[in-house]
């Protein structure tokens, strides 16, 4: 369950930066 959480976060993070890049 934790390298799952982890690669949730990562995830998160990653879209979240994606997101302002566009923009």
């Amino acid at each position: 369950l934790s390298y799952l959480a982890s690669y949730l976060g990562i995830t998160q993070s990653s879209l979240s930066r994606i997101r302002k890049n566009i923009r």
